[in-house]
């Protein structure tokens, strides 16, 4: 089950989801196990994080109070870039 942890994170079993703009789709952050001082609405991760996809192009970034910063060797546009978290779309209202 996924709920809202805030505008631009969502809570699932073991993590948490948020929108990539450089991938344009979504990712999966690991839960931070006992950070009582985690704060969803402007996170702050304590080590860089990857995703690598189907056609092995890698996504790295790190992420301080909202600000993503991509890693010069991303495989996307936003490579080098730093950014806020976006918000993420009302769920709520849709099915699936």
């Amino acid at each position: 089950m996924i709920n809202c942890a805030s505008s631009i994170l969502r809570r699932m079993p073991g993590g948490y989801v948020h929108w990539c703009s450089g991938c344009c789709r979504l990712h999966v952050i690991p839960r931070i196990a006992g950070d009582a001082s985690f704060d969803a609405a402007k996170p702050t991760l304590p080590s860089r994080i990857s995703h690598i996809d189907a056609a092995n192009s890698c996504c790295s970034y790190t992420m301080r109070e909202g600000i993503i910063d991509y890693a010069p060797s991303c495989g996307h546009w936003l490579a080098g870039k730093a950014l806020p978290m976006m918000t993420l779309p009302d769920a709520t209202d849709r099915t699936v």
